[in-house]
């Protein structure tokens, strides 16, 4: 999560544009929200919450824990790639060759690796 906000913090820098800060600003609250949700999930996934470490009580239930982590895995990985391709259209705008468009891009998407 904070290196997602970081990322969107420095884009915030690096463009005055208003549709642009609120599309950063969107995605800041939700990666904030999952993030903040997936920690509580975590940590509450089982009632009573001793059910977690303790396989002796019998009383209670756990939340289908496979399921919340491939829904986890596909929140993270679709906000990784928001926030690799929100500074692309941005790129496109600038009066630049093509070839320097591309490597700037390239330095972008060095966050993907």
């Amino acid at each position: 999560m904070f290196i997602k906000l970081s990322l969107l913090l420095f884009y915030l820098q690096i463009s005055p544009d208003r549709g642009f800060r609120i599309a950063v600003y969107g995605l800041a609250m939700v990666v904030v929200g999952y993030s903040l949700a997936s920690a509580l999930v975590v940590v509450f996934s089982c009632s009573p919450v001793s059910k977690n470490w303790d396989i002796t009580i019998r009383d209670g239930y756990c939340v289908n824990l496979p399921a919340f982590y491939i829904v986890n895995l596909s929140l993270n990985s679709a906000t990784d790639i928001a926030v690799l391709l929100l500074p692309i259209p941005l790129l496109w705008n600038l009066q630049m060759p093509l070839r320097q468009k591309m490597a700037l891009a390239a330095i972008f998407m060095t966050g993907s690796a």
